[in-house]
């Protein structure tokens, strides 16, 4: 029964976080006004596409003020 009750499942791997180092110095570079230009830019970087609250999440987690 114990090890019923053990959760190993770890979650999925965030890709946005993977690539952390690069989103951060291309928003450095020329600053967004927006959020949603934010995840215009990460888009066209990346090819990741992730919702506006994810954008803020990630952009929030890093302590990159758009």
């Amino acid at each position: 029964m114990e090890a019923l009750k053990e959760l190993k499942y770890k979650g999925k791997p965030n890709r946005l976080m993977e690539k952390k180092d690069e989103i951060i110095a291309h928003l450095e570079k020329e600053p967004p006004a927006t959020h949603k230009e934010a995840q215009a830019r990460i888009k066209e970087l990346t090819g990741i596409q992730r919702s506006l609250p994810q954008v803020r999440e990630f952009l929030k987690k890093t302590k990159f003020a758009a």
